[in-house]
């Protein structure tokens, strides 16, 4: 019970990052037809909305590479939370323009956070790294689970049908950002190990990483 206490301790940083980083995807597969009818959306246009988030991902995140030139990884993850939380808000607002360009924003802060976490619990979780980032996993699981669960109960009690639904979400992700803006001001911040980079040409030598680009591969292609 003690090292629970102390794992949750190192890793709510994490985890409040963590529980907004899969919600904003898990809500659009259930409201897809709704939002497609309301907006006047062709199935194609539908497919390119689901597709984004997805595509951020993959596309984006070699880029989050160079993130260190921002300074602390702390302040880039407060960015990204930001950035997260607008998105999930004003996604919600009726537009079909405001629907793709901040569904388009929404991808680029999860792929951002998806790159910096796990090096935030290096960086941060010493001892505790391992059981950090099985829980926050694990918690992406579980609260993206809820979203889709709530996503079609939601967006049937009212007149403004999917936007209900998006709402919750962009809220909470409001106040971990305010958290996370908050923390910047209270701790000493760790900026990125520039030394401990790793060339292209390293990685491509390293069968471990291939192992594990594989294997997060795999598991992506369940989107």
């Amino acid at each position: 019970m003690r090292n629970f206490v102390k794992n949750a301790k190192y890793g709510i940083p994490v985890y409040l990052a963590a529980i907004n980083m899969r919600t904003g995807l898990a809500i659009i597969a259930p409201i897809l037809t709704v939002i497609g009818k309301d907006l006047g959306l062709s199935t194609i246009e539908l497919a390119w909305l689901a597709a984004i988030p997805v595509l951020c991902f993959s596309f984006l995140a070699p880029i989050t590479l160079f993130l260190y030139r921002l300074g602390s990884i702390d302040r880039v993850i407060s960015v990204a939370m930001w950035v997260l939380a607008i998105s999930l808000l004003f996604r919600a607002t009726g537009s079909v323009y405001t629907l793709f360009s901040f569904t388009l924003l929404m991808g680029i802060a999860v792929a951002v956070l998806n790159v910096t976490l796990p090096a935030w619990v290096k960086l941060h979780g010493g001892q505790h790294s391992g059981v950090i980032t099985g829980t926050y996993a694990m918690l992406m699981g579980i609260v993206s689970a809820f979203a889709l669960w709530l996503a079609a109960p939601l967006s049937s009690m009212t007149e403004y049908v999917w936007q209900f639904a998006m709402l919750p979400w962009g809220l909470l992700a409001l106040i971990c950002a305010i958290w996370w803006q908050v923390r910047l001001r209270d701790k000493q911040l760790r900026d990125f190990d520039q030394n401990s980079r790793s060339s292209w040409i390293k990685l491509l030598r390293n069968f471990r990483a291939w192992q594990v680009t594989l294997f997060f591969g795999l598991q992506a292609m369940n989107a």
